[in-house]
């Protein structure tokens, strides 16, 4: 995949789902590679990934008021046909509709594609108590795209992603789409094991891997767990991407 020419984008209807975290990581990942990563926050209420000062985060207030300004996702959209990405887009829960009514309203993603550029959609799923409505934002997104474009990231910080019996892959949905998508991230650590602590800890004191390991104040044992939690999903995206 020529990351030049491609658009991340994390979406999901439901906030507190570790989207902007997805969003970090990946950007993190990018920039391993070698990649001059532009990465984009428009949650206009909770601008998580802008937090991160690492990542060089624009952030852009796509709302005027409570209404949606269409012409801030312009702008974008022009950005990412004249620069090079990779680009990493970070979009809120409170605007899921209105980007992908964006979407749709413009065809935006058939406009980027004869323009050579090709769009990936990062979807956070997440088990325990808000798979149900990840799944349901899971399945918008399928509608709106097509084959082969929409990574999920699994999160199993509040429980595992399955259900009566069934994995993620087994659930209906998933079946009935499963040509849309491009590949599964797995977060397989529970929030109160160590490697999730390790890696909820980064987005609560919004700092990159590499800013983590560089700090003083952590120990040998805890660079080695955060190294493996990197390795662990730098490997997953390695796979895909």
């Amino acid at each position: 995949m020529n990351q030049k020419k491609t658009v991340h984008i994390t979406s999901q209807g439901k906030g507190g789902v570790y989207k902007s975290g997805s969003a970090a990581l990946l950007a993190q990942f990018l920039h391993d590679k070698g990649h001059e990563v532009k990465a984009f926050d428009t949650d206009p209420t909770n601008a998580t990934l802008s937090h991160f000062k690492g990542l060089n985060v624009l952030h852009v207030n796509v709302t005027e008021g409570n209404a949606v300004d269409i012409q801030k996702f312009h702008d974008i959209a022009n950005r990412i046909v004249g620069e090079d990405g990779p680009f990493v887009i970070d979009t809120g829960a409170t605007i899921f509709l209105s980007f992908w009514e964006y979407v749709g309203q413009t065809g935006l993603i058939d406009f980027l594609d004869s323009q050579d550029r090709r769009v990936v959609i990062h979807c956070p799923v997440m088990g325990g108590q808000e798979l149900a409505e990840t799944l349901k934002g899971f399945s918008a997104i399928c509608q709106m795209m097509p084959a082969d474009s929409i990574v999920v990231w699994a999160n199993t910080f509040h429980g595992e992603v399955e259900g009566n019996g069934k994995t993620f892959e087994e659930f209906t949905v998933v079946r009935e789409n499963a040509d849309k998508l491009l590949g599964i991230v797995r977060l397989g650590d529970p929030v109160g094991s160590l490697r999730g602590k390790a890696l909820q800890s980064l987005s609560e004191t919004n700092r990159t891997f590499k800013e983590a390991m560089a700090d003083s104040s952590i120990g040998l044992v805890e660079r080695h767990v955060l190294h493996g939690v990197r390795k662990t999903i730098w490997d997953q995206l390695e796979g895909i991407f």
